[in-house]
């Protein structure tokens, strides 16, 4: 069940507050809307952002609450990491469990630390989208959230692919080891490691996000090549974790060389893929994904306040630098593809940077297998 089919089962018609007003407030404001789920107000105990408004909802102190009628109002905490604070606020200010419910922004099924990828599904990081299916020709994807087919819940664009290549009678069985979090370095190696082994006819890398986010830089604000973020997080709580309760203590972590210059891994990482497949008599797509911009959403819609807001504005800086540098070396790899204008006037699409609805993930499909019959399939 997705969350916010949780929450709105849950509400049962009561006043509903969100509490904290960063990207996770965002994400269900976003989806709260397209699922017309009313939401009151916002509030957040920094002093700084009351009295401004986070799409279009008042942010308020946090102290509004007492005024609140406890029996008809729900508050979803959209504050992960400091959950235990707020819970403590609110069980003082008189709220209870049936009060209070956690909007966490996405469900999905990577629950394993993987020890070479960070994240992943445990004994199932390929899931098989035709698993009746004895068809010799298939298509491994690869990626992260964006493809993820376990990601929200919702039926991602490569369930809509299989979809296409069953109602054209084409025997294809598509593979798909996306997973949450995994960047151009994951999929390199979840390739090398997983994907090979397949012996898929086409390997297709429906990527970009996870290479520039904000949300996958180390603490220094850099990369470790071919390292998740999540795996590092992992490795340091480990170390910690060890030193604080041993009296020896482990042999220090070496991740590799630190880089500043993101674009440079992620065009390596996508050669090196290419390189592989070629190897092996695979045909090798890259797609650099498309987020949210100005460009992409219609003039006076609700998407067009969600760019204005701060968290928004900085990854676009961050997409329009690396889409510029990409369009300068794209001609250079003939399996580098653009799809940076799918969505280009269409309204209700995205339910936050990158993530789209199932809408959109059908017209994902729908051009990748556009290219795809361009190309023979």
């Amino acid at each position: 069940m997705r969350n916010i089919d949780r929450i709105k089962k849950l509400i049962k018609g009561r006043k509903v507050i969100a509490y904290g007003s960063g990207v996770t407030a965002l994400v269900f404001l976003t989806e709260a809307r397209l699922e017309n789920v009313e939401v009151a107000y916002v509030c957040d105990g920094n002093k700084k952002k009351q009295g401004r408004k986070l799409l279009e909802k008042d942010i308020r102190s946090p102290y509004d609450l007492i005024y609140e009628d406890k029996d008809k109002t729900v508050i979803v905490i959209c504050t992960p990491g400091g959950k235990d604070i707020v819970m403590e606020r609110l069980y003082g200010m008189g709220f209870t469990d049936e009060n209070i419910l956690m909007y966490f922004s996405a469900k999905n099924d990577a629950d394993h630390t993987d020890a070479l990828l960070g994240a992943s599904r445990g004994d199932n990081t390929i899931v098989d989208m035709a698993p009746d299916s004895d068809a010799r020709r298939k298509i491994l994807i690869l990626g992260g959230s964006t493809s993820d087919p376990t990601y929200e819940g919702i039926r991602s664009w490569s369930w809509y692919l299989q979809k296409k290549f069953n109602e054209n009678g084409q025997e294809v069985k598509v593979l798909n080891g996306a997973v949450v979090g995994h960047a151009t370095g994951q999929e390199l190696l979840c390739l090398l490691r997983d994907g090979i082994r397949e012996k898929p006819d086409a390997v297709i890398s429906y990527t970009g996000y996870n290479d520039y986010s904000e949300a996958m830089d180390l603490p220094s604000g850099g990369h470790f090549p071919l390292i998740n973020k999540n795996l590092y997080d992992y490795h340091e709580k480990m170390i910690k974790s060890y030193t604080e309760n041993n009296e020896d203590e482990l042999r220090p972590m070496y991740y590799g060389k630190e880089t500043n210059d993101a674009f440079s891994e992620f065009i390596y990482n996508a050669r090196s893929m290419n390189a592989l497949c070629g190897e092996f008599g695979i045909r090798y797509y890259h797609i650099f994904q498309p987020i949210i911009t100005g460009e992409l959403i219609p003039k006076g819609s609700f998407a067009e306040n969600l760019i204005k807001e701060d968290a928004i504005k900085k990854c676009i800086e961050r997409f329009e630098d690396f889409h510029d540098q990409y369009k300068k070396v794209r001609t250079e790899y003939p399996y580098m593809y653009d799809f940076t204008d799918i969505f280009e006037q269409e309204e209700d699409i995205f339910h936050d940077t990158c993530h789209v609805s199932e809408k959109g993930n059908e017209m994902i499909a729908g051009r990748v297998y556009e290219l795809l019959s361009d190309q023979g399939w």
